[in-house]
């Protein structure tokens, strides 16, 4: 069985490096990246994680994945060029396991457990479902339940096995359920929740299947449907 790490920590404005990371090798950091904070900024001086990572002295960081800014939750850091190719043939070979919660309109959550293919297309800063000519993007519903707090919206836990640019939010509109406080891709107002709070990954040099867990889930969503929770741990305790 793989270890499972969950660590809390609160969401904050600045990222706190110290404060934010899940795990920690000589080779990579696991960070809990807060929504707002950009994975890796355009400008070099930006804030980003990358820069915090830069900025607490180690150079040769770089991103084998990245997360939207508005997501928030589990991301790889690797710190060498060791850690970065083996993370990247991890991915390309889609041994990692990603799991996200996202909050959709309860009233559109029927009918979305399941497998969901599309194509996505990137235009700018937005992503489009296309027919022909776009990338490959497969998302898996595994479960819906309604908000403990507020039965107008439902908590989503997702896994992707692709990572196109914007791909559950480009998705779950398509499906008619797009997230809530995503006015970009037609959601309703209101907080845009969405976080990867899960991953299956294996550390570049001790090859041991371990599972991270974002605290960020909790501390933005509040309960977590029982459901959802029960089916997390079920997943990353059994695989």
């Amino acid at each position: 069985m793989p270890r499972r790490h969950d660590h809390h920590a609160s969401d904050q404005a600045a990222f706190d490096l110290a404060g934010g990371v899940l795990l920690r090798t000589e080779h990579e950091l696991v960070v809990d990246k807060p929504a707002g904070l950009p994975s890796e900024a355009r400008s070099s001086s930006a804030r980003s994680v990358l820069r915090a990572v830069f900025d607490a002295g180690h150079t040769e960081a770089r991103l084998p994945h990245r997360l939207d800014a508005v997501t928030s939750g589990v991301l790889v850091v690797a710190l060498d060029r060791l850690s970065a190719a083996w993370h990247g043939e991890q991915i390309a070979g889609r041994a990692w396991c990603k799991l996200y919660i996202a909050r959709v309109p309860a009233e559109a959550a029927p009918g979305l457990v399941g497998d969901h293919v599309v194509h996505l297309k990137r235009a700018g800063r937005m992503a489009r479902v296309v027919r022909s000519g776009g990338d490959r993007a497969e998302t898996r519903v595994l479960a819906v339940a309604g908000d403990p707090v507020n039965r107008r919206s439902a908590q989503a836990l997702i896994e992707i096995t692709t990572g196109r640019f914007h791909q559950i939010r480009v998705t779950m509109a398509h499906l008619g359920a797009p997230l809530i406080g995503d006015t970009a891709y037609g959601g309703p107002s209101g907080e845009l929740l969405l976080d990867h709070a899960a991953l299956r990954m294996t550390p570049a040099e001790s090859r041991e299947v371990v599972w991270v867990r974002s605290a960020r889930s909790r501390d933005r969503l509040g309960p977590f449907a029982p459901e959802l929770s029960e089916l997390l741990d079920e997943i990353s305790d059994a695989s």
